[in-house]
């Protein structure tokens, strides 16, 4: 599994684990709801990784299963990549 398929997959996860889901997510980072439906598609936008947005960020907050850099499939602070479970 690439690293943008574990992303996707975490976000999916997290959109689940989301009460209000893709419309929380809509509302939390001041986008439309379609943009969130093709994040889930297609993955969260290039600007996640340049650090020009934090879309990321905001969904972690929203949720307790994913963490940013869970869904940007970036290594933890130990070094271990994770990999994207179902939430709790």
């Amino acid at each position: 599994m690439s690293k943008r398929e574990r992303s996707r997959a975490a976000l999916s996860l997290a959109i689940k684990a989301i009460p209000g889901g893709m419309f929380a997510i809509a509302e939390s980072c001041g986008v439309s709801y379609e943009a969130v439906r093709k994040w889930r598609k297609n993955g969260l936008p290039k600007s996640e990784w340049t650090g020009e947005t934090q879309y990321s960020k905001s969904i972690a907050t929203l949720q307790d299963a994913f963490s940013q850099n869970d869904l940007l499939c970036l290594p933890d602070p130990s070094g271990q990549t994770p990999a994207p479970t179902q939430p709790k």
